[in-house]
């Protein structure tokens, strides 16, 4: 009810509106787990749980993986037959993407132009195989450098690929980023994130 009553304010100049809920596919962990790889996998059962709730309110569905120290191609492969859904979508959460010898919280991660390709072409071909639906590609970002060589993105057939301003803060600094991250970029999709509790003067 949230959902669709928050997306009801963004009605209107007769665009279509799209509601989704992401969810956190793969979770980055304090504890290194079984794997070292500070990361863990949301269940089959709790992903098909939200997909069900998704589609109850023909919303899109769209898996976010935090990777820890795992490969980000890794973790979006392991979602494949969730992929191969009309309605589920991906996003990648740089911030959560560590070097050996890196810790989650400690420092910020940070990912290349060449994976976040190489992820977008893999989306490509699944929406190329299976005659879908265009997905949605949303990459976080709040650092310059969380994205290195981001002048290097290439867009791919079949797949919206969204470069998101991330991190929560006052209004200032947020519009700042976002035009910083957004000038004279036409090769890619700008969004943009409120966090209702965390930033002020929303």
């Amino acid at each position: 009810r949230r959902l669709e009553r928050q997306a009801r304010r963004y009605r209107g100049g007769g665009r279509r509106l799209l509601p989704a809920f992401e969810l956190i596919a793969t979770i980055v962990q304090s504890a290194p787990g079984d794997d070292g790889d500070h990361s863990q996998r949301q269940t089959r059962t709790t992903i098909r749980r939200y997909l069900r709730a998704a589609r109850a309110h023909r919303a899109l569905l769209i898996l976010d993986v935090q990777p820890g120290l795992a490969p980000f191609m890794r973790e979006v492969r392991a979602f494949e037959r969730f992929l191969r859904e009309p309605d589920v979508s991906l996003a990648l959460d740089p911030e959560w993407s560590l070097a050996p010898g890196q810790l989650p919280g400690r420092q910020i991660g940070s990912t290349d132009a060449a994976t976040v390709n190489q992820v977008s072409r893999y989306l490509s071909r699944i929406v190329r195989e299976g005659r879908l639906p265009q997905k949605l590609l949303v990459v976080h970002r709040f650092t310059h450098d969380m994205i290195r060589d981001d002048e290097r993105l290439k867009p791919q057939p079949g797949v919206a690929l969204t470069v998101n301003v991330d991190g929560f803060g006052d209004q200032p600094n947020k519009i700042a980023k976002y035009r910083e991250f957004t000038r004279a970029r036409r090769d890619r999709h700008h969004g943009f994130k409120l966090f209702y509790r965390e930033d002020t003067n929303l």
